[in-house]
């Protein structure tokens, strides 16, 4: 629904929330690994960045994928999600 130039979702029969207060994701549960050329910083599923990087080389478990600020991204913890063009994915 489109409210005032909103976007909301219906979650249950009346209540509806902010689409920019959710994600959609993708299940995938899989393995990624980081490029070994450098680490890859962590963001939250709004898009802004955290303090956090995952080391180069280093494996880590994801359950989903989505997209976010135009581009793919992995989660790798409850709210983390690092870019899938600086991982590659593996089962």
């Amino acid at each position: 629904m489109v409210l005032d130039g909103v976007t909301y979702y219906r979650v249950s029969t009346n209540a509806w929330v902010k689409a920019s207060d959710v994600y959609i994701y993708v299940y995938n549960k899989s393995k990624v690994r980081v490029n070994p050329d450098k680490n890859t910083r962590v963001i939250k599923p709004t898009g802004k960045l955290t303090d956090r990087a995952l080391e180069s080389s280093t494996d880590w478990k994801t359950d989903r994928y989505a997209t976010i600020n135009n581009e793919m991204y992995y989660r790798v913890s409850t709210e983390g999600f690092v870019k899938a063009s600086e991982v590659h994915e593996y089962k």
